[in-house]
């Protein structure tokens, strides 16, 4: 009888019985199969996996470069999926572990929580909750490391959709009021622009980073990139035709390319095949429906 038979292989990707003598690395099911140390198209965002190719790493670069000294507000821009949370986390994994970093994550936020969050952020001590004290706390804490060399970074995700009394107390929380140049260096983070947040917070755009969507050839050394990354063989993983599949089927959207990526691999697995075809990224679009 066949070892398929006592196989349990299901498409969740979690099933804890393997066949005999394929070795499953932590929870991903086919990491062995491929010869993959680990999974090269995970949810989560992971700096290491940040694509740089076909002229993007000097825009990268000068980017990160007018983050670090900072002539005016900084703008990452971009559609649903196209790595804007990716970037962030490059941006931060390129900064000194020294250099002061907020992340706003929450348009929630009301202005008191905005605060707060900031300076827990910058590590500021205030003991009083007055939202006065501690934006003059905060001031302070950004001008000692100003003094040092450091220019403190914050960080706005979806900065259009914080609430409009937030973005008007923006300048005030940055020191930026009547036209002076902010104690920070600024980024906003959004997928439609971010032109209510420009516009109340006052201060220059200096750039503006928007994240195109991959081109055919670029999506093709997104995906070898990534399983190179993750130990795999990138040149052969996926057949030429299937990287022409996943082009068409993802618009050139990183999210989606990766959606389509891992469960191609995961299908192709059940099947025992070693590389990914055409045929199988096909499958793949019509079950989730892209």
């Amino acid at each position: 009888m066949s070892g398929k038979a006592n196989e349990k292989r299901t498409l969740n990707g979690t099933d804890e019985v393997e066949p005999t003598g394929r070795k499953r690395i932590g929870s991903l099911v086919y990491g062995a199969f491929f010869g993959l140390d680990e999974d090269p198209f995970r949810v989560t965002p992971d700096p290491r996996y940040m694509y740089t190719g076909e002229g993007r790493e000097e825009t990268a670069e000068r980017f990160l470069a007018h983050v670090r000294a900072p002539k005016g507000l900084s703008l990452v821009t971009g559609g649903p999926g196209s790595g804007k949370s990716l970037v962030l986390r490059w941006l931060i994994s390129r900064l000194p572990a020294e250099q002061p970093v907020a992340i706003i994550w929450h348009a929630t936020f009301t202005p008191d929580d905005f605060v707060a969050a900031i300076c827990t952020r910058m590590d500021v001590e205030c003991e009083s909750m007055d939202a006065h004290a501690r934006i003059s706390a905060l001031h302070e804490k950004l001008g000692e490391a100003r003094a040092q060399g450091l220019i403190p970074v914050v960080l706005v995700d979806e900065a259009s959709s914080l609430k409009p009394e937030v973005v008007d107390l923006m300048p005030t929380l940055l020191g930026a009021e009547g036209g002076e140049e902010p104690l920070v260096s600024v980024v906003g983070v959004d997928a439609v622009g971010c032109d209510r947040f420009v516009d109340a917070v006052k201060i220059p755009v200096a750039q503006e980073w928007k994240l195109a969507s991959l081109d055919r050839e670029e999506v093709a050394n997104y995906v070898r990139h990534r399983v190179n990354l993750a130990g795999g063989d990138g040149e052969h993983l996926f057949e030429a035709e299937a990287l022409e599949r996943v082009a068409e089927l993802s618009g050139g959207v990183p999210r989606v390319i990766n959606g389509l990526c891992g469960k191609a691999l995961l299908l192709a697995y059940l099947g025992d095949e070693h590389q990914v075809s055409a045929r199988t990224v096909g499958v793949v679009g019509i079950l989730i429906c892209v």
